[in-house]
């Protein structure tokens, strides 16, 4: 699959989409985040000290841990996509703090030993420190937070049927401003 960040919801009936998630959060007036980058393009966002990212160019996709703006800059330069996230996991080990807390249906990306991206999401509410431990209990390496865990989403398996998650009611989503998808589609 190939990765890229989107302003608009993709059309469930697009086949070629084979998943797709909120990604970065944003603030009331809907400005993003912590930084952005959109087909080589920097969005202009809001400072966030936001650890986590999630970096696609080409045919491949990474999630990292990084402080400085390198990944973010290679894929400003390269005409891919970018976003900042919580930490959950970093090289199997969970952080000091969690800075959302109560209990929410949670959803990450995640990486295990293989190099392998997972995306995850709870059955139920959980903790952030029980989702994240629950992660690393199950063998992630690296894990990054994904927002938006009760919104509606969907992925499609190799035989290209589209299974709904969470209330596909609740699609399209009617926000007064433009948030930013992930989304994955065939390559």
């Amino acid at each position: 699959l190939v990765a890229s960040i989107s302003m608009q919801e993709p059309d469930t009936a697009d086949q070629s989409v084979y998943l797709y998630s909120r990604c970065a959060d944003y603030h009331k007036d809907f400005s993003i985040i912590g930084s952005m980058v959109i087909d080589g393009r920097e969005i202009e966002t809001a400072p966030d000290t936001r650890k986590g990212y999630f970096a696609a160019n080409a045919n491949r996709c990474v999630i990292g841990i990084a402080s400085d703006e390198k990944v973010k800059d290679y894929i400003k330069d390269n005409a891919g996509c970018f976003f900042r996230q919580f930490i959950l996991v970093s090289d199997r080990v969970l952080p000091r703090t969690f800075y959302l807390h109560g209990k929410v249906e949670r959803r990450a990306i995640g990486r295990m030993a293989n190099d392998k991206l997972y995306y995850i999401e709870t059955r139920q509410k959980e903790t952030m420190w029980d989702f994240a431990d629950a992660l690393r209990e199950y063998g992630f390496v690296d894990a990054i937070y994904i927002t938006g865990g009760s919104d509606y989403c969907f992925y499609r398996t190799a035989d290209g049927v589209r299974h709904d998650i969470s209330d596909p009611s609740r699609y399209p989503h009617k926000y007064p401003g433009q948030v930013p998808w992930v989304i994955f589609r065939k390559k």
